[in-house]
C-alpha cells in the first residue's frame, strides 16, 4: 500500500514569520506577504503567479492579507467541525501556505471523532503545544495532578465549552475541543499582525508527567 500526498510547494506561516522578523522593512506595503513567502518557499516548486489567490495577496496590505488567511483558516476549522474533527494543535508550524498563496491546515496528528462521545465512552484530550493551548484546555491537564496514576493521554477529561454558560450537553462538549481551535486560531493571528509570539513555559512540548507539572504552573497565568 502507498499512501501519497500532493507537493504543493510553499512554506509553513512560522517559516514566513521567522523570515519576517530577520528583515528590516520600513511601511508594509501591499503584496509583502508574499515577497516573504516566496523568500522562504520550497525552491523545488514554480509558483504560477496568474492563481487567483496570488492575485488576490498581491493587491492586499500585510494585515489585509493575514486576515484573509485567518478567515481562510477559520473555514477550515468549521469544515472539521462540521465532521465532528477538531483539529487539537492549531499553531504557525501546522499550517502551511502553498506556493500559489492558499492556506492549508496541517498536522491532524492530535485530532479526535467527536461524534464518538457519550456520558459511557467520554474521549480525552491529548495535549498540544501549550504556548498556543485554551485557558480550559490547560487548565483540565493541570488538574490530572491530582490523579498522579495517570498519563495526559489516558486522564485528561474533554474541557467543557463556556464552563458557567451552557449546559452539559453531547453538543455542547464537542463545541468545547472547537471552540478551542478557535481561541488557538485567534493566538496565531495575533502573533502573526504583532510579530510577538505568546509566551510559553520550556521546555515547548514537554513529555508525561513533567507536561502535567508545567500545564500547571502556566495554568496559573492564563
Amino acid at each position: 500500500q502507498l499512501i501519497a500526498m500532493p507537493f504543493l510547494g510553499g512554506a509553513t506561516l512560522s517559516a514566513i514569520l521567522n523570515h519576517r522578523g530577520k528583515i528590516q522593512r520600513g511601511r508594509a506595503g501591499r503584496g509583502d506577504l508574499l515577497k516573504d513567502l516566496d523568500a522562504v518557499a520550497a525552491t523545488e516548486y514554480a509558483a504560477n503567479t496568474t492563481r487567483p489567490t496570488r492575485l488576490l495577496l498581491g493587491e492586499l496590505t500585510e494585515h489585509q492579507a493575514l486576515a484573509w488567511i485567518v478567515a481562510r483558516l477559520a473555514e477550515g476549522l468549521d469544515h472539521a467541525y462540521s465532521r465532528d474533527v477538531a483539529h487539537g494543535d492549531v499553531k504557525p508550524s501546522n499550517i502551511l501556505l502553498t506556493a500559489d498563496g492558499n492556506p492549508m491546515l496541517l498536522d491532524f496528528n492530535l485530532a479526535q471523532d467527536w461524534s464518538q462521545l457519550d456520558d459511557d465512552h467520554p474521549l480525552t484530550d491529548p495535549g498540544g503545544t501549550l504556548a498556543y493551548m485554551a485557558p480550559e484546555r490547560i487548565r483540565a491537564i493541570a488538574a490530572n495532578l491530582a490523579r498522579p496514576q495517570a498519563s495526559p493521554a489516558q486522564a485528561t477529561p474533554v474541557p467543557p465549552p463556556c464552563e458557567t454558560t451552557r449546559p452539559r450537553t453531547a453538543e455542547n462538549h464537542r463545541l468545547g475541543p472547537h471552540l478551542a481551535d478557535v481561541y488557538s486560531l485567534g493566538l496565531v493571528l495575533l502573533e502573526a499582525v504583532t510579530s510577538t509570539p505568546p509566551s510559553t513555559p520550556m521546555p515547548l512540548e514537554p513529555q508525561g508527567g513533567e507536561f502535567l507539572k508545567i500545564a500547571a504552573d502556566y495554568a496559573e497565568h492564563r
